[in-house]
């Protein structure tokens, strides 16, 4: 609702946004004396404007004395009979200008600012316009009395797109509705004619998601209300602009191999053309969707191929301003296969790193096999890329690829050779098993020496190799390395080797190195927004044991929970060796917390990913030492059963075979002194014991302690 202080109203927007319709609306409904003007170009003369308007409020006698007016008449001066006349009206009056694109000269349009100035309290200057005018509103604004709609205020809510279809008898789900709605862009020409096109189909709902803006009804439109007003340069800058997803001047200047394309995006905007600001800077545009595909299909039609010229130029373009999604994304889309494994081969890495694995995993699906055989360092890279989303025949099938490919010198991606990155690619897959990762992946790490790309990657599986096949010492050098040699790019690689470090430090008891890198792998893959990614499996299983030892169970679950979605999906299904790793951690954990179904689960599942490796290392003494403790936990949940005793006073009693005093015990498990005392006299009362001594010798009697 407009207050009466508004004395300009401007309703900007393309052909086909209702502007006419939404004004007659609004006039209808009205109580104010409303003046209705058509303009056209005479009315660029300032004088025939003014005649214009008092004939649109039917006052053609006061047209008439306009025509006497001098040419060299102040504005001011020939506003006033028309100013003096509305404010004679007994109620406040409206004049609508349609068509005001027409009027395009300064001093008519000064005429009408000067005219809204002047205008009595509550009456307006109402006007619709195509492209925004090039009116002096500094003063109108600052004061309160100017506003605008545009073609967001214009555009269609979902009540008004219903009502719309059910005019021509259709009727869609909200989600069809929607899906149109956002095609569309609301544009409510554009929702007329896509209901046109459905009304013509036997089933409107399949048809939904054909609707495009080179359907027939579409076209027609465009080029009769929007293209056939233009230039031909104006038409042909369209035409090939359309190629581009979005758009800025030295973009397009590079793409069309031309200058000045500032120019014609400044006189498209002011034209208002179906084009959208992407930044308050102005410098990115992109076209109307409908109006985008109404232009490639011209272009198409027009200048078969440029579209594709166009698409490379803009990859290339892309690359060089260091904008490596977008330069990938349009070499794709320009069929320049070559360009597109190159570059993905270049930063599928540091992409993945920073926790775009799915948009890698995009393109590598839309490039297909055959440009993986004609360029090996993308299968190489693949191999790694499918494996960290969970797809291991994929993978398999890349790193094969890789494997009999060839290829001169130093890889894109800064590996040393071809040889290198598919010994890191099969070093991480373990086709072989654990025993060949070990050589596979000391082969890369002497291939990729420090300042090497590859050389924190490669650092870290020789350390994983190393500690699966029981190599402690080794395997802590290496991950060592792997982490303080890690850069910026390789944050993945480098909180894995962290999140090793500290299950490698827990096992030997080493606790304050435990949390030490525990709390460090998080840090870098919370800065990498790479929680959600394969590499981070390990980081929660970190935590969570280190937790666990800190008594804080709440903290311990939130771990497990975090790692088990990660065990889930992606899945490490493609790296055996990780799968079985973090199924056995899962089930030692989930054991310790007390839920021996979950640890069972876990148990079966590491069976299952063991099963895939030829060689197992340390891993499957490590499985049959879970199943010994599940085997225990079992039993000693029967004697508990037996006993009465609660959990609580089981992890008193476990601590009874030591020298710690009661005292030391409750500063152990983080529980006062009083309740330890309370929960040593239950232990004995339970076990029918009068002492310590012999509440130990009933606990390994009852199977509830250990021998």
């Amino acid at each position: 609702m407009l207050g009466p202080d508004i004395r300009l109203v401007l309703v900007v927007a393309p052909a086909g946004y209702g502007k006419t319709t939404a004004l007659s609306q609004w006039a209808n409904s009205s109580d104010h004396y409303v003046g209705w003007v058509h303009l056209d170009e005479a009315d660029n003369d300032p004088v025939h404007l003014l005649r214009s308007i008092a004939l649109g409020i039917e006052q053609p006698q006061l047209a008439g004395r306009l025509r006497t007016l001098a040419p060299d008449t102040a504005l001011d001066m020939a506003a006033l009979p028309l100013v003096t006349f509305l404010r004679g009206l007994d109620r406040p009056a409206v004049i609508v200008l349609d068509d005001l694109h027409r009027v395009r000269r300064s001093a008519a349009l000064d005429l009408l600012v000067t005219l809204a100035a002047k205008l009595p309290h509550g009456c307006r200057v109402v006007a619709a316009s195509r492209r925004r005018p090039r009116m002096k509103l500094g003063r109108l604004r600052s004061q309160g009395q100017f506003a605008e709609f545009g073609p967001a205020d214009l555009a269609f809510s979902p009540a008004e797109a219903r009502g719309l279809l059910a005019q021509v008898e259709i009727d869609l789900p909200d989600e069809a509705v929607q899906a149109l709605l956002e095609h569309t862009e609301g544009w409510p020409a554009g929702m007329y004619l896509a209901a046109l096109s459905l009304a013509g189909t036997p089933g409107p709902l399949a048809a939904v998601g054909e609707i495009a803006g080179s359907s027939r009804y579409i076209v027609d439109y465009f080029r009769d209300e929007v293209l056939i007003e233009q230039s031909a340069q104006t038409v042909r800058f369209l035409l090939r602009t359309s190629a581009l997803e979005e758009m800025s001047a030295s973009l397009c200047d590079a793409v069309l191999d031309t200058t000045g394309s500032r120019a014609w995006l400044s006189e498209i905007e002011a034209l208002n053309l179906f084009i959208v600001p992407q930044d308050e800077r102005g410098e990115w545009y992109r076209y109307h969707r409908l109006f985008t595909e109404m232009l490639l299909s011209e272009l198409r039609r027009r200048e078969p191929g440029e579209e594709l010229r166009i698409r490379r130029r803009a990859a290339a373009w892309f690359e060089r301003q260091g904008l490596p999604e977008q330069a990938i994304g349009y070499a794709i889309a320009a069929q320049d296969d070559a360009a597109a494994a190159r570059l993905i081969t270049v930063y599928a890495q540091p992409l993945t790193s920073d926790g775009r694995v799915e948009q890698v995993r995009t393109w590598l699906e839309a490039l297909g096999e055959s440009v993986l055989q004609g360029y090996p360092p993308l299968a190489a890279m693949g191999a790694w890329v499918w494996a960290a989303v969970g797809d291991a025949p994929r993978a398999q099938r890349s790193l094969r690829i890789a494997e009999s490919g060839t290829f001169d010198g130093k890889l894109p991606d800064g590996s040393a050779s071809l040889t290198s990155a598919v010994a890191r690619a099969r070093a991480a897959l373990a086709p072989y098993g654990v025993d060949a990762m070990v050589a596979d992946a000391k082969q890369t790490l002497d291939l990729e020496p420090p300042g090497s790309p590859w050389h924190t990657a490669a650092a870290m599986l020789y350390g994983v190799a190393c500690l699966l096949t029981g190599s402690r010492d080794e395997a802590r050098k290496a991950l060592e390395r792997a982490a303080r040699l890690g850069r910026k790019g390789e944050r993945a690689s480098v909180a894995f080797a962290l999140a090793q470090q500290s299950l490698l430090a827990a096992d030997d008891g080493d606790w304050s190195t435990a949390a030490a890198c525990a709390t460090e792998s998080r840090q870098l893959m919370e800065a990498g927004g790479l929680q959600a990614s394969l590499p981070g499996l390990l980081t929660p299983l970190a935590c969570g044991r280190v937790a666990l030892h800190r008594g804080d169970t709440q903290a311990a679950w939130t771990d497990t929970a975090d790692a088990l979605r990660l065990y889930r999906s992606p899945s490490p299904v493609a790296f055996p060796w990780l799968a079985a790793q973090a199924a056995i951690i899962l089930g030692r954990i989930l054991l310790d917390l007390g839920d021996e179904a979950a640890a069972q689960l876990r148990a079966t599942e590491a069976a299952r990913h063991l099963d895939s490796l030829l060689t197992e290392g340390v891993l499957r003494e490590e499985y049959r030492q879970l199943l010994a403790d599940l085997d225990r936990a079992r039993s000693r949940s029967q004697a508990l059963d037996a006993t009465d005793l609660t959990k609580a006073e089981l992890r008193v009693l476990q601590l009874l075979p030591t020298h710690l005093s009661l005292a030391e015990i409750a500063q152990e498990l983080v529980i006062s002194r009083n309740t330890v005392k309370s929960q040593v006299a239950a232990i004995y009362r339970k076990l029918n014991v009068a002492n310590r001594t012999d509440a130990v010798h009933k606990g390994y009697q009852a199977g509830l302690l250990d021998q």
